[in-house]
């Protein structure tokens, strides 16, 4: 900002150049106006000399008589002549050095207007170097902020790509217990495949068993009713034996043919008690594998329970885990936006830098303006302060000039 002492120097010095200027301007006039009334009398030599305007005490001369003889009216007419002449050129020497007076006086104030208008542009520049100080500091400030807020936000983004990794893995994990989970319902279906055929063959196998058993059943009364026939027949032959004991060929015969049929019905309960043990380890068989199957079927069923929970749960996390997508989709756009908005504010940053600097360029040049300005304006002082002295001189020198004419002197070289 402009000081207070600039501010009161380019105050006082506008009025006191305009005020120099029309000084200078009368000085000129008034020592212009006897001039020209002076100039006019000089080229008219014949004719007698009027009197100056301005009252001269010591040219004064007494008046002479009218009684003189003509020589001497003639000699005084030329005196006269010449002093008016004089006269003349002393006012035309204090013109000219008027009008010098008045030329130095123009240029002390064309100094004054340049010095004035030197400091006003300095101080102007001034002006613009504080503006263009402020800009650039708020434009570094306005930087550092959108740095700072970039960084921020690059440290933002760096976590959410952390935390979108790890939900990607914690996503592939849950593709994964998907997989498995859809392995093991795979698994459950197949175990329950195996378990409805291990049922149907249990089922099958106790069929045959039950039916082996009624067969062995079957046999077993056979050779049963066979044995109690046999022993029956065996009774009636014994007793026929006894009764008939004239008859022992045919009671040797008939016992030849009891002991094979009591072999043989021997033999039908060996087969039968054979079958029995059969039918029972059947019957045992398909106890354990019915046992196993239903086992084989609950652990499917608990594979299958386990194998649903696993799924629903993965479906759960599913839906969780594209909820989570969902919104760290949104957090992703929103993170985008502000990423553009901070990008923006760093074109706005950079370009409010450039402004900045194009300012302090502008300044930097309004300086070195307002210096050659100042050098122009000293060196015009220098010339102005020069041709003053040479007109001062000039001025003495006619005053000098006019002196020694109005004295009657010849003038000095």
């Amino acid at each position: 900002m402009m000081n207070w002492p600039d501010s009161a120097a380019v105050a006082f010095a506008v009025p006191l150049t305009i005020g120099l200027a029309g000084l200078a301007l009368g000085v000129v006039d008034f020592f212009n106006g006897p001039k020209k009334a002076v100039a006019r009398p000089a080229h008219v030599t014949p004719a007698p000399p009027k009197r100056s305007r301005q009252p001269r005490d010591s040219h004064a001369r007494p008046p002479t008589p009218r009684k003189l003889p003509r020589v001497k009216l003639r000699a005084e007419d030329r005196a006269q002549a010449r002093a008016g002449a004089a006269d003349a050129l002393a006012d035309e020497a204090r013109a000219r050095a008027g009008a010098a007076e008045a030329e130095a006086l123009a240029a002390e104030a064309g100094v004054l207007a340049a010095e004035a208008e030197a400091l006003a542009a300095e101080a102007r520049a001034q002006v613009e170097a504080g503006e263009s100080e402020a800009l650039a500091a708020d434009a570094r400030v306005r930087a550092e902020a959108a740095e700072a807020e970039a960084l921020a936000a690059e440290a933002r983004a760096r976590a959410e790509a952390a935390q979108a990794e790890a939900l990607a893995a914690e996503a592939q994990m849950r593709r994964r217990a998907r997989a498995e989970a859809a392995d093991a319902a795979a698994v459950a279906a197949q175990a329950r495949k195996r378990a409805e055929a291990a049922e149907a063959e249990a089922a099958s196998a106790q069929a045959r068993a039950r039916a082996e058993a009624a067969e062995a059943q079957a046999v077993s009364t056979q050779a049963r009713a066979r044995a109690e026939a046999a022993e029956a027949q065996a009774v009636s032959a014994q007793a026929r034996a006894r009764a008939e004991a004239h008859q022992a060929e045919a009671l040797a015969a008939q016992a030849r043919s009891r002991r094979r049929e009591r072999a043989e019905a021997a033999d039908a309960e060996a087969v039968a008690a054979q079958a029995r043990k059969r039918a029972e380890v059947a019957e045992a068989e398909a106890v354990a594998a019915e046992a196993q199957a239903r086992a084989a079927a609950g652990e499917a069923e608990a594979l299958a329970a386990r194998a649903r929970e696993r799924a629903e749960a993965a479906e759960a996390q599913a839906v969780s885990a594209q909820a989570r997508a969902r919104a760290e989709a949104r957090e992703a756009e929103a993170l985008a936006a502000e990423a553009r908005s901070r990008a923006r504010a760093r074109a706005q940053a950079s370009e409010a830098e450039a402004m900045a600097a194009e300012a302090r360029a502008r300044a930097e040049a309004a300086e070195a303006e307002a210096v050659a300005a100042q050098a122009r304006a000293r060196a015009a002082a220098g010339e102005a302060e020069a041709l003053a002295a040479e007109a001062r001189a000039r001025a003495i020198r006619l005053r000098l000039e006019a002196d020694a004419i109005a004295k009657g002197a010849p003038p000095p070289d």
